[in-house]
């Protein structure tokens, strides 16, 4: 153990081999090895015997020496081990330095060969016969080598180089035409260490490709969109996907034949098609917009059929399809947004003109004073009128919601990631705007000054009823689709936002609608108070009976209301006729009291009035309010008191419903009779006359 204790020992064994050589080398590594491995067995051998001995006899003493020994006979092997390690660096690093000269022998050998094959070269001679691999390590030879004494040489196995890169280039051109895969991959291999093979790529790739002719022409976008889509379609599963193992066959599994091919159908054939038509001077933004976003919906579900077909060859080429997609897009998409909200804002500022070119004002956005050019009263009316009935329809036919929804649509789709919700709100709230504050205020403002007009015919009255009616229908509509378009296209905070801006001006225009309507219905008083003066004879309930079912006065009233409550009730919800129709009921029944007031009514005439009060109830209780319908039963009963005799009053005005109506208003009714003085009838009623 004690020769095994020393690092000389090893030193001292490999002295005793003649390294001479690497093979010398190696066999007194592996003498070495089996020595440490042999000295090593035997200390084990050694500490087992110990150990019996140990067990046999017993002693510390010994312990101790075997451990001790134990312990040296460690760090010997470590020492043996490190040796070991370094002999072995030695070995790998003379048999690399060993390769490469014999790798530089035979380059030299080879070297030395190709340049006495120079000795037959003449510049003047074109077929030098030489291999090509030979040539194009020759070429590179002599390039490194860049010395005076070879550049004849080198010139003529420039000339060569040439000559046979083109050579084969023609070979797998002509392979191509009669579809020898085998020969196009013959020549390809060769053509690669030519650097030819990007030659051959785009050779091939334009060959296939040749017969994808997108058309440009624009009188039909959409047509040659679906076309140029179609046939791009048809390449890729022809050429790509249907001759995949050809491709591999030809070009080799590492090529990136694919991605070439996929680059220059959509790169250099589809991209340039559809900036031509983006990019075209002759289009209006409305058509670009519609362009980009036909253009970027069919070229997404292309790409995504594309990415399918693709992946069945176990192929990603993901990234690479969205990097081309993105590149034909992202110069417009960039600047979208703003291109949409001009355009749709340009949209609807020129349906505002429109819709408000009738009533022949400044347009402004804020409410305007509104002057008519003053002819003769009944013409300005009708102008009036004219002119917002014009407007009425030009706003019931506008295209406003349509392209707010074709901007929302897009929107979606080409705004930038996270934009869309924020992009769409400021859509809708140029609508809100546009139509709430501009449109709809002035034509309300208009036909609200229409109803200030002093002595306006019924029959303007109701038509402008109509045309308010008909606007808040249209304005209902509006708001609901507003309402959804919020909900549908926007998140919760432009969403709470835009909400919160629909209700506001919305709600300023309800407003204002109601306020017109009732005005209307005010003037529908007022106008029926006006039939019946005009057309009430003071003789009609007083005079020579004419067998009359009712007075001219009651028939034309009559049928100018049913005219203007059929229109109320067919042209607003219930929720708004309902409340006109009470507000008419409650003033109608004022104007009839008040009217019947003025009149001397006979005994004999009072079932005429009679019939003539049954007619005005026909008309209160079309109003539909139970209570404007007792209040006017309970003047209708009053009608008894012009057809009772003077005698059977006393009793009369103490039954329901007369008992609950004031004393005063009995006085005014029974003080027309026409017997009043002559039947001394206010000394029957001292109850009410005294008072």
């Amino acid at each position: 153990m004690d020769s095994f204790n020393s690092i000389n020992f090893c030193e001292g064994l490999l002295k005793s081999y003649e390294i001479v050589s690497l093979s010398s080398l190696e066999k007194a590594l592996q003498e070495v090895k089996k020595k440490v491995e042999n000295e090593k067995e035997s200390a084990l051998k050694s500490i087992e015997k110990i150990q019996q001995s140990i067990q046999e006899k017993g002693g510390i003493d010994i312990s101790y020496q075997l451990l001790e020994r134990q312990a040296r006979a460690h760090k010997d092997l470590e020492s043996a081990r490190i040796l070991v390690k370094e002999l072995n660096r030695d070995y790998d690093k003379t048999s690399v330095m060993l390769e490469n000269k014999e790798m530089q022998r035979k380059n030299a050998i080879l070297l030395k060969n190709l340049v006495l094959e120079l000795d037959n070269f003449n510049l003047n001679q074109s077929d030098i016969e030489i291999d090509p691999r030979h040539l194009i390590y020759l070429k590179h030879a002599l390039e490194s080598l860049d010395l005076p004494e070879y550049n004849t040489a080198q010139q003529a196995i420039e000339k060569k180089f040439t000559e046979t890169k083109k050579e084969y280039f023609e070979k797998f051109a002509k392979s191509f035409v009669r579809k020898d895969v085998k020969s196009m991959k013959e020549a390809y291999d060769i053509l690669v260490d030519f650097s030819g093979q990007q030659e051959c790529i785009d050779f091939y790739v334009d060959k296939v490709t040749e017969s994808l002719e997108i058309k440009d022409q624009q009188d039909d976008f959409y047509k040659h969109l679906k076309y140029a889509i179609s046939e791009i379609e048809g390449i890729v599963n022809r050429e790509i996907v249907g001759n995949y193992v050809k491709l591999l066959s030809i070009f080799g599994e590492n090529s990136a034949i694919v991605e070439i091919l996929l680059t220059e159908i959509l790169e250099l054939k589809l991209k340039p098609f559809i900036h031509k038509h983006l990019d075209s001077d002759i289009i209006s933004s409305q058509n670009f917009l519609e362009y980009l976003a036909s253009s970027y919906v069919e070229t997404l579900a292309l790409t995504s059929r594309i990415k399918s077909d693709i992946s069945q060859l176990s192929l990603d080429l993901s990234l690479t399809i969205d990097h081309l997609f993105s590149n034909i897009f992202s110069p417009f998409l960039s600047s979208y947004f703003t291109m949409e909200f001009r355009s749709l804002k340009g949209l609807v500022e020129g349906s505002f003109e429109y819709i408000l070119e009738p009533l022949n004002m400044r347009i402004q956005r804020k409410s305007i004073d509104i002057r008519l050019v003053t002819q003769s009263p009944e013409e300005d009316i009708r102008n009036a009128v004219d002119q917002c009935t014009d407007s009425v329809l030009r706003n019931k036919k506008n295209s406003i919601m349509q392209e707010l929804e074709a901007g929302l649509v897009r929107c979606k789709k080409l705004s930038q990631s996270g934009e869309e919700s924020a992009n769409s709100a400021q859509l809708i709230t140029i609508v809100l705007d546009i139509c709430y504050t501009g449109i709809y205020h002035q034509i309300l403002t208009k036909l609200s000054s229409c109803l200030e007009y002093k002595g306006i015919k019924g029959f303007y009255i109701g038509k402008i009823f109509y045309l308010i009616a008909d606007l808040a229908a249209y304005v209902r509509d509006f708001n609901k689709e507003i309402a959804k378009k919020i909900s549908t296209h926007l998140q919760i905070s432009d969403s709470e936002r835009c909400e919160s801006l629909r209700k506001r001006v919305s709600a300023s225009i309800d407003q204002k609608i109601m306020k017109s309507l009732h005005q209307s219905v005010i003037l529908m008083s007022s106008e029926s108070e006006n039939i019946l003066k005009t057309h009430q004879k003071k003789t009609d309930y007083c005079g020579i009976e004419e067998n009359l079912d009712n007075t001219e006065a009651c028939t034309i009233l009559n049928e100018y209301l049913l005219e203007q409550i059929a229109n109320i009730k067919k042209s607003l919800p219930y929720s708004q006729y309902s409340k006109l129709l009470t507000s008419l009921g409650q003033k109608l029944t004022n104007v009839i009291v008040n009217h019947i007031c003025g009149y001397i009514v006979s005994q004999e005439k009072a079932l005429l009035l009679s019939s003539d009060m049954n007619k005005y109830r026909n008309l209160i209780l079309l109003c539909e309010n139970e209570k404007v319908v007792v209040e006017f039963e309970k003047f209708r009963q009053m009608m008894n008191l012009f057809m009772l005799p003077a005698q059977s009053l006393p009793e009369f005005i103490h039954e329901e419903p007369i008992a609950s109506i004031s004393t005063e208003i009995l006085a005014e009714f029974i003080s027309h009779r026409k017997d009043f003085k002559t039947g001394k009838v206010s000394k029957l009623l001292p109850s009410i006359f005294n008072s």
